[in-house]
């Protein structure tokens, strides 16, 4: 008799679990947005450090424009 009781109790832990469930059903869809945002952040931060390598590649060659204007 006693061996079936604690089968009942080992039963009514599932049910939280359930709730437990639903919630990382929102986590996991709080994950998808956040790769979106991630990808989103990473391709960013990719466009400003090509944007800083340009500018600091560009920056010698604007220097050099009015030096090979006044050569002329």
């Amino acid at each position: 008799m006693d061996a079936p009781s604690s089968k009942d109790q080992s039963q009514k832990p599932p049910r939280p679990v359930t709730q437990d469930k639903s919630t990382p059903d929102h986590m996991e869809t709080l994950t998808d947005q956040e790769r979106d945002i991630l990808f989103l952040k990473s391709m960013a931060e990719q466009q400003l450090r090509i944007q800083q390598i340009a500018s600091r590649l560009s920056k010698p060659k604007r220097l050099s424009e009015p030096d090979i204007q006044s050569r002329l």
